[in-house]
């Protein structure tokens, strides 16, 4: 099935230039050995987690953390904020990779339009 990148990005209006967020969700395999939502989502939180650790007040942390505390309310409140558990129910809800990818950066760009944000990384 194609990927619903154009469609998703001019539907919520996103400028040309992409977060890194975006960026791996619209080429997992680029920054991940098999592409999975498992992996994408480790490879975040372990990047916005060394981010943190050089500078506290940065808010790529805060950004990705916002991010996921918003996608457990849009999914499943009751994952307790556990963001492996929120990328499993992803998985769960979208079987097929390319379709989780393209729910993850429709809801991305959603969650920055929302909050007039948008991840400088």
């Amino acid at each position: 099935m194609p990927r619903e990148i154009q469609a998703i990005r001019k539907k919520y209006g996103s400028p040309q230039v992409i977060s890194l967020v975006e960026g791996v969700f619209i080429r997992p395999k680029m920054y991940t050995i098999g592409g999975t939502v498992f992996e994408v989502a480790a490879f975040l939180e372990g990047y916005f987690s060394c981010a943190t650790r050089s500078d506290p007040k940065l808010e790529y942390w805060v950004f990705w953390g916002d991010f996921n505390t918003w996608l457990l309310a849009e999914i499943d409140n009751e994952l307790q904020g556990d963001w492996h558990l929120l990328y499993q129910k992803v998985s769960e809800l979208y079987p097929q990779a390319d379709e989780a990818f393209d729910y993850l950066l429709e809801k991305v760009i959603q969650f920055q339009k929302e909050n007039k944000t948008q991840s400088r990384v």
